[in-house]
């Protein structure tokens, strides 16, 4: 149905309401529309066994199509909950009042997809190329629907979704929930406007052995037309129908979801629904701007919260949506889809080394990767997938001198681009490590190198690393269920990680065994990402609003906070310094704890410290903050800002500042890095890299130069990786560039010096060691 009937609908329904009676008994059918049309047209069959609902209740389609259901005195509309194999011809809702019946068109799909995506915070009312982009994957992808969880964004956002998120316009179905930012203030309630574009907000759907519910946002900037009670009920009435050998994906905005007493429960405020009676196998949401993947715990339901499509995520994740394939057995898994790429393609030799590993960061966002080749003349060697940018020989080969190599990539849409292979005399190594990394540096101890690496999605791309930073080789790999997306600590002989759903674990560092492991957070929507440290035997967690401290030989409590009433997870890992610790959340403030009881010392909030993303730099006993628009001097002993400077750049980036008695050196969100003098923060000079491959920093998009990594100083000169893909050096008193190193994928996290030479990974999951001498 044209969106300008429905509306005017909604609209006389709105202002007429009052007077006119609806009609109690609403009768229908459920048809196969042949010609497409949209009417119930003679000879046209009906379709049995559809369910029909007012949004409270729900009836079936007789055997010939046809249904009657008494409109519950608060619906606002009868609709259909979609079979599997069809798709509507027109509206699959018709709004009350209605006059006579009210029909229900099917189309056959019995080549039905497999598949479906999902975006989330879109937060977009400008038509952008991203949107070409899923497209393109769309059309390439041939998925069943796609679903956009919320944050549309305001009424700009709604009505510009309601022009291009259509059939028409995607190619595929589409459906959309609401979230706190689309409940506005138009209408008799916060979701008028949504209802009015869109149609109903809870609803159902089957596709292949899959049913999903999707219900709106519980609460948001408008007061809703709705309650907790009203939408768990409705949930139920849908439950009970679902045949047991179904499987259910739960659809919302944000994660309702709870385990209460080993029984997984859809909670709000005081309203429940017990979820133990029903096959739930996923539940899928955004709100949080985070890519998180966790089981419930005590449960088997998989829950994945999807960041953003268009911009950096609050976890820091890029761009970004996720793809899931449906099972036979109705279960579903997931793979993440990132934007702004078009055959992205850049591979890496080493000039000196033989043999040696071939790694290649490729990425082609309309369509996904099916064969990467290494061609030698007539000779093909094909490599293998080691995360979703990265690929790389399965063995160490030797590359021919004077002759040409390249490297072809064939995507699934049967497009190639093609690259030559040049070895560089810049790097001594390169090695895939079989998952992504983030914004987190490789932990040096002495001569071994930790890194660790996530996937998102459950599988075995999450994991921790130990290498030889001499030789590049693997010493033990350590799987780990979940990501691990925080900073590494090292301790007494162990390695220590927080996994996202906060889960410590304390690793053997020589050998790679478990130690312990102890789960230190309740369950929550958002992924942990602070990381953790140590001091005299004891490992230190703050995650938000809590933080605690375990025994390091056994993980032992030793003592447990809750801090404030608030929760947000920073990016910022915890710092050590003297006898406090230094952390913070989101949105609220820097602050300092006591290390013996965890007691809060000070907090701080201002000169954009309460939107901090990043750990502070301690020098001559002061604490140096880049504080989102303020370069920021704070005492550690009382928290009060010695001294503050506002810059021209946004520095809500995850950089950690590098001081020392002369300069300030950070990378920023938007401008690339920046200088400043330490005697009085002047600005002394801005290097700009080129436009970010994907954006990481929380709400960066559009052409902005992001650097996420945290500069080092060596000699003079500045070593620091950017969201462009490429590695620079700079010198340290003037900016001025010195030379550079290209890897094709975003480098997030800061580099390590060892033995004269420099080591660190891309986003794609690789680690270099390059040469920082003049080449030959």
């Amino acid at each position: 149905m044209d969106n300008r009937i429905v509306i005017s609908l909604l609209v006389t329904f709105c202002f007429l309401s009052l007077t006119i009676e609806a009609q109690t008994v609403i009768t229908g059918k459920v048809f196969i529309d042949n010609n497409r049309n949209g009417v119930l047209d003679p000879l046209e069959k009906g379709v049995s066994n559809v369910k029909i609902t007012d949004g409270f209740n729900f009836v079936w389609s007789g055997d010939d199509g046809s249904f009657s259901i008494e409109a519950h005195p608060k619906a606002r509309f009868i609709y259909m909950s979609i079979p599997a194999l069809f798709d509507p011809s027109g509206a699959h809702y018709s709004p009350l009042p209605i006059l006579g019946n009210v029909d229900f068109g099917l189309i056959p799909r019995p080549d039905q997809s497999s598949s479906f995506i999902q975006t989330s915070d879109n937060e977009e009312n400008t038509y952008r190329s991203w949107m070409d982009e899923i497209k393109a994957f769309i059309k390439n992808e041939s998925p069943a629907f796609v679903i956009t969880s919320g944050d549309i964004c305001y009424e700009k956002g709604l009505r510009m979704h309601a022009r291009e998120f259509t059939y028409n316009k995607m190619g595929v179905r589409t459906h959309l929930s609401i979230g706190n930012h689309d409940l506005l203030s138009y209408g008799a309630y916060g979701e008028a406007l949504f209802e009015a574009l869109f149609g109903p907000s809870r609803y159902s759907f089957d596709v292949a052995n899959t049913h999903f519910v999707v219900f709106p946002m519980l609460y948001g900037d408008n007061p809703t037309g709705y309650n907790a009670k009203e939408v768990f009920g409705w949930i139920k009435n849908d439950l009970d129908l679902v045949s047991p050998e179904q499987k259910v994906v739960i659809c919302s905005h944000d994660l309702y979801l709870r385990e209460v007493r080993g029984v997984p429960m859809l909670v709000y405020q005081s309203d429940t629904l017990r979820l133990d009676n029903y096959p739930i196998d996923s539940y899928i949401y955004g709100h949080r701007h985070n890519l998180m993947s966790q089981l419930l715990p005590q449960t088997s339901i998989k829950c994945f919260g999807t960041g953003t499509p268009n911009k950096g995520s609050r976890d820091h994740t890029p761009a970004a949506y996720r793809l899931f394939t449906l099972h036979q057995d109705g279960s579903i898994s997931s793979q993440t889809r990132y934007s702004f790429q078009n055959a992205l393609l850049c591979p890496h030799v080493s000039l000196a080394s033989q043999p040696q590993n071939i790694t290649v960061n490729v990425y082609h966002s309309p369509a996904d990767i099916c064969e990467i080749a290494l061609v030698n003349g007539q000779n093909t060697t094909l490599l293998q997938k080691r995360s979703d940018w990265s690929w790389s020989t399965q063995q160490k080969i030797v590359i021919e001198p004077h002759t040409s190599y390249n490297v072809t990539a064939t995507t699934k849409d049967g497009s190639r681009f093609t690259a030559p292979l040049l070895p560089s005399d810049r790097l001594v190594w390169s090695l895939s490590l079989g998952g992504m990394t983030t914004i987190y540096p490789p932990l040096l101890v002495g001569d071994t190198l930790f890194v660790a690496t996530h996937d998102d999605k459950m599988g075995d791309g999450n994991q921790i690393c130990a290498i030889d930073p001499v030789e590049g080789t693997v010493l033990w790999r350590f799987r780990t269920p979940l990501s691990i997306k925080s900073a590494l600590a090292y301790h007494q002989g162990k390695v220590l990680a927080c996994d996202a759903a906060g889960t410590l674990y304390a690793i053997d560092a020589t050998t790679g065994t478990l130690c312990w492991d102890r789960q230190m957070l309740s369950f929550s929507p958002t992924s942990f990402q602070q990381g953790v440290t140590a001091h005299n035997g004891v490992v230190y967690i703050c995650s938000g609003s809590t933080s605690a401290a375990v025994d390091l030989l056994d993980g032992k409590i030793v003592w447990n906070r809750n801090l404030m009433p608030v929760s947000s997870n920073t990016s910022a890992s915890t710092v050590v310094y003297k006898n406090i610790l230094l952390s913070g959340t989101h949105w609220t403030s820097r602050y300092a704890l006591n290390m013996e009881n965890g007691e809060v010392v000070w907090e701080q909030s201002d000169k954009g410290l309460r939107n901090c993303e990043s750990a502070p730099s301690v020098y001559d006993d002061l604490l140096y903050y880049a504080g989102f628009e303020y370069l920021v001097v704070v005492d550690p002993k009382d928290g009060q800002i010695v001294m503050s400077e506002r810059v021209s750049g946004v520095l809500g980036s995850a950089s950690t500042p590098y001081v020392d008695q002369d300069f300030i050196i950070t990378g920023s969100s938007d401008r690339g890095i920046f200088a400043f003098s330490r005697k009085d923060l002047s600005a002394l000079w801005n290097f700009l890299p080129q436009t970010a491959l994907t954006y990481t920093v929380a709400y960066t998009q559009n052409g902005q130069q992001s650097v996420e990594a945290s500069p080092i100083v060596v000699n003079g000169v500045v070593y620091c990786g950017a969201n462009d893909g490429t590695f620079y050096a700079l010198d340290a008193k003037t900016g001025t560039f010195l030379w550079s190193y290209h890897v094709g994928a975003p480098i997030l996290s800061s580099a390590v010096w060892h033995r004269g030479y420099l080591l660190f990974t891309d986003m794609a999951g690789n680690l270099y060691r390059i040469t920082p001498a003049p080449p030959h």
